[in-house]
């Protein structure tokens, strides 16, 4: 059965999109600690490795050849280089978060499409927008934060259903990456009505926000960042108490 392109209608044979891009690798010289979680948190994977190779088939060799890699020579490599290498007093004008969220909405939706057991959570109408236009969803939000581990490799997506009150369907899908010493966090929703509600408290002085707006004059890091795989752990699952039946 032909798979689509998570971009584009293109059904076929599938492209290798690297999740930890080519260019980065360089920038983390000796044994690296990889790892990889399932929906419900849980570590499906832990390795120590020389070189960082993970692929994802889930998009087609056009996509992959032409505007996602403009997305990682363009916008990734020279906002994010500083942040993973653990520079400090780097300033963060809107144009970098811009180009920051760019590259998280992209790794949110491959990893998304790695998950072959379920419908995908971003639309096609959505994901084909973004190649066409570049136009991440209104309706998502993203925060960044310090990492004090520099040889680390960490990807964790969960997702959440349940009903707010008072009768609010909610469904929602944790994508959080770190890379070095730099974390990204996508919090993505579907919900009908509007309910406000907040992450697990704890971390509101290192969660900064990335997008839609960044803090005006930011200077990277802040004044507190994640320390230990723990704290890693518990910032990727903080949105995990929105529900009242959790």
């Amino acid at each position: 059965m032909p798979k689509e392109c998570a971009f584009c209608p293109h059904e076929g044979k599938l492209s290798a999109e690297h999740v930890v891009s080519d260019w980065m690798k360089s920038l983390f010289p000796g044994k690296k600690l990889f790892t990889r979680r399932n929906r419900a948190g849980q570590i499906i994977s832990q390795t120590i490795q020389e070189e960082i190779d993970w692929t994802a088939k889930v998009v087609c060799e056009k996509c992959n050849n032409t505007w996602m890699s403009n997305i990682e020579s363009q916008h990734a490599k020279p906002a994010m280089t500083a942040l993973m290498i653990g520079k400090k007093n780097v300033p963060i004008p809107q144009a970098s978060a811009h180009s920051i969220a760019l590259f998280a909405f992209k790794t949110a939706v491959v990893l998304d499409h790695t998950q072959r057991k379920r419908e995908p959570f971003f639309s096609r109408r959505v994901r084909h927008a973004f190649r066409q236009h570049l136009d991440i969803p209104r309706t998502l939000h993203m925060w960044m934060a310090g990492f004090a581990s520099r040889t680390s490799v960490h990807f964790h997506t969960g997702y959440y259903k349940g009903t707010l009150p008072p009768s609010n369907p909610l469904e929602m899908y944790i994508c959080t990456c770190g890379i070095g010493h730099f974390v990204f966090q996508v919090v993505a929703q579907k919900q009908i009505g509007f309910t406000g509600f907040y992450p697990r408290t704890g971390f509101e002085k290192l969660a900064v926000p990335l997008w839609p707006r960044v803090w005006p004059q930011f200077v990277w890091p802040a004044a507190n960042v994640l320390r230990t795989l723990k704290d890693f752990d518990a910032f990727s699952e903080r949105w995990k108490d929105v529900f009242p039946s959790r």
